[in-house]
């Protein structure tokens, strides 16, 4: 390292080490090569050894040392995979299609886990139940099934409560014709 302020990550469960330098210089040395570090990039050196540079997401990559973590359009798997080692937890899928949900959210790092489920629950069709021995299971949310109950309860006059709906707007918030009718039904009670 020839001056600097860089990010290096480099886990046993990671195929890849990278490096993303925010300012100064570096340069680096792998088996087979050695090349300068432009600012504002990330180098990935992988199994292979050859280094890759790549345009890089600088506040993404160093929002932890600000007491922030933070994912732009990142996969579920990924985020996840970081949270596992920052909560010692253990995520499980209920299918594969819920690890290539993409996400951006930016929270504190030490917010509390449940938080954040919440929060990842209310952005996306998403349910995340923390099980017993800190496992995290994560599966698509059924909204329509959710949809019809808040229609029975509204058809019964149960669903006073707008708590209840606010949830549903939540969920639904990407159907314009459901959150439209949500909010009047709302309104009028």
């Amino acid at each position: 390292v020839l001056g600097t302020k860089l990010n290096i990550e480099a886990y046993d469960d990671e195929k890849h080490v990278k490096v993303t330098l925010e300012e100064g210089k570096a340069e680096l040395h792998s088996a087979k090569e050695i090349q300068m570090l432009p600012v504002g990039y990330t180098a990935s050196i992988g199994e292979d050894k050859h280094i890759v540079l790549s345009k890089a997401n600088i506040y993404e990559c160093t929002a932890w040392h600000y007491n922030r973590l933070s994912f732009d359009n990142q996969t579920l798997e990924n985020i996840m995979k970081k949270l596992e080692r920052w909560y010692n937890i253990e995520v499980a899928y209920s299918s594969d299609n819920i690890r290539n949900f993409h996400i951006t959210m930016d929270i504190n790092k030490y917010e509390s886990f449940n938080k954040l489920a919440q929060a990842i629950e209310k952005m996306n069709e998403l349910k995340i139940q923390i099980k017993k021995n800190k496992v995290v299971l994560i599966s698509e949310r059924n909204l329509n099934q959710e949809w019809e109950t808040y229609e029975e309860k509204k058809k019964n006059n149960r669903c006073k409560g707008v708590k209840y709906a606010c949830i549903i707007v939540a969920m639904l918030f990407a159907n314009s014709s459901a959150h439209k009718e949500v909010c009047e039904y709302i309104i009028q009670q």
